[in-house]
């Protein structure tokens, strides 16, 4: 690809807009699509999609701007353009990075998550026994996920003991796995910084064979205003 993008940088962008079912075909188009581009140059997409609405939109750009990468996303309806120039050179110099149903070179699937992941639920030991209580395993919440500031969960409230690991259905998952809460915040997300357990406020998602952990999370990221919409009120 000649658009100057890192390669995890383009699939998070991808996986973000694939999130939103109406998004049928994602073009890049301007500098970045004909390889005229600088370091920091703005990342212009054109979506089409007969469903698409200027709220899908909305929601797509902010999606994109939670991602962690210097470059800004511009997106745009195909479908409200009037600029028959731009229409024009989407047509002959835009790069089609998504399109739905196939057609996109890495074949496009929608799956459910349990098809590419492994997901956890945790647990919290009894809290009537102390001896489970403030030992050397950090113990994540959703309240811990939601105020992570930042992509890494490092450090926890509470901990708990092997003894109180052993005697409930809390788990401890390994560094770099995801986490998602389900409770209060719902989709606020975190990769773990360190070895950790948590309790049934929120789900491990540990990718399956042959699926990277960073798309993962960037795709989980995509998905959190369509959660959000099925949670409200909750």
């Amino acid at each position: 690809m000649t658009d100057g993008l890192k390669a995890h940088h383009r699939a998070a962008i991808i996986a973000t807009l694939a999130a939103n079912h109406r998004v049928e075909q994602a073009v890049l188009f301007g500098s970045r699509a004909m390889g005229a581009h600088t370091v920091t140059s703005d990342v212009d997409i054109a979506l089409f999609g007969r469903q698409l609405t200027l709220t899908d939109q909305a929601k797509l750009a902010a999606a994109c701007e939670e991602l962690p990468m210097a470059q800004s996303v511009d997106l745009v309806l195909h479908s409200t353009i009037d600029n028959p120039a731009l229409v024009e050179h989407i047509c002959s110099h835009g790069v089609e990075w998504y399109r739905r149903g196939g057609g996109h070179e890495c074949k496009w699937h929608e799956v459910g998550i349990s098809a590419v992941a492994t997901v956890t639920i945790g647990g919290t030991p009894s809290r009537k026994i102390s001896e489970y209580w403030h030992g050397s395993i950090s113990w994540a919440t959703a309240k811990d996920v939601a105020n992570a500031g930042s992509r890494y969960l490092h450090e926890t409230q509470e901990s708990i003991t092997d003894v109180g690991l052993e005697n409930s259905s809390a788990k401890v998952i390994p560094k770099g796995t995801i986490v998602i809460t389900s409770r209060g915040t719902v989709g606020a997300l975190v990769q773990l910084g360190k070895e950790m357990a948590f309790n049934q406020t929120c789900y491990a998602i540990q990718p399956g064979d042959g699926i990277d952990n960073d798309f993962l999370y960037y795709a989980l990221i995509g998905t959190r205003p369509l959660l959000s919409s099925l949670t409200y009120g909750t």
